[in-house]
């Protein structure tokens, strides 16, 4: 059916393109929004099914009444090369996943409990046991609606508010027993982040980067700022664009690669400006003669 969501999950071989395996999933066609319906590492790949009951407006919805996939089945792992079943977590009964992310020493996810509070829950990439739970705050609408973004499994990060009146944005990172060990907010003298934009942020090497939009006087500005995961501070801050902003970034092999728009005097032709993710200082500055967007 058209409108029946993703009904299969399938692993493909990237040298060949072949399929090595795949495997059945409870679809849905109201929580589709959400693109990690799986999560990798560790070896393992996590399937999230779907449960349309979580997502249905109130007046449709019956108290007491179960999901259609119970939280003790929602949350599922596979052996990443065979696809055969690894365990099935153990969610609380009340809970449903809406996000996952998976690493080598944790599987993190984002669960919706009795319709109206937010969790964050880890498990053991080895057998599906719950190892923590931390309250994430209460939700305000009853369908996932980007209150809050799971960023990284290891560590632990999420990005709560900033999509709602009153509710500002933060980021938070957890320890390994689930206690928050760092808060960043999204606004701040370095700049504001906007809200839910996953092209500007990256979680590395227990840092967190962010494109950041800062205004003084009637000039914007576009900036790159890292923040130590540990405690929330600030490590360093550099001023990347002017004219046009921020499209993406990315962090890998310590370089932050950001992709910039250099405006309309420059035909909004972007640049690419690589940064030492450890201190911030420019390493490379290239012009990439087109219009990425």
């Amino acid at each position: 059916m058209a409108d029946a969501g993703c009904s299969t999950v399938a692993a493909l071989d990237l040298r060949t393109g072949r399929e090595r395996w795949h495997t059945p999933r409870t679809p849905g066609d109201l929580t589709e929004t959400f693109t990690d319906m799986v999560a990798v590492g560790g070896g393992i790949a996590v399937l999230r099914d779907a449960d349309d009951m979580w997502v249905i407006d109130d007046d449709l919805w019956t108290p007491g009444t179960r999901p259609m996939v119970s939280g003790s089945k929602a949350l599922r792992a596979f052996d990443l090369r065979t696809g055969a079943p690894r365990w099935t977590a153990a969610v609380p009964e009340d809970c449903v996943p809406e996000q996952v992310a998976a690493g080598e020493r944790q599987v993190v996810a984002v669960l919706a409990c009795d319709r109206t509070e937010l969790r964050l829950a880890a498990f053991d990439p080895a057998d599906g046991g719950q190892r923590w739970t931390a309250p994430l705050g209460g939700r305000t609408t009853p369908a996932p609606d980007g209150q809050v973004t799971l960023l990284s499994a290891e560590p632990a990060v999420v990005q709560t508010g900033g999509t709602t009146e009153g509710q500002p944005g933060a980021f938070l990172a957890f320890g390994e027993e689930g206690k928050a060990v760092g808060r960043i907010a999204a606004t701040g003298g370095y700049g504001t982040v906007q809200a839910h934009t996953p092209s500007l942020v990256a979680v590395a090497d227990g840092r967190l980067y962010l494109g950041v939009e800062s205004r003084r006087r009637e000039a914007y500005r576009d900036r790159v700022v890292a923040f130590d995961l540990a405690n929330g501070s600030q490590v360093w801050l550099r001023n990347v664009a002017v004219a046009g902003g921020l499209r993406a970034l990315d962090v890998t092999d310590g370089r932050v690669t950001v992709l910039a728009d250099r405006g309309s005097r420059h035909d909004g032709l972007d640049q690419l400006r690589v940064l030492d993710a450890a201190t911030g200082d420019e390493k490379e500055n290239t012009d990439t003669g087109v219009d990425v967007d």
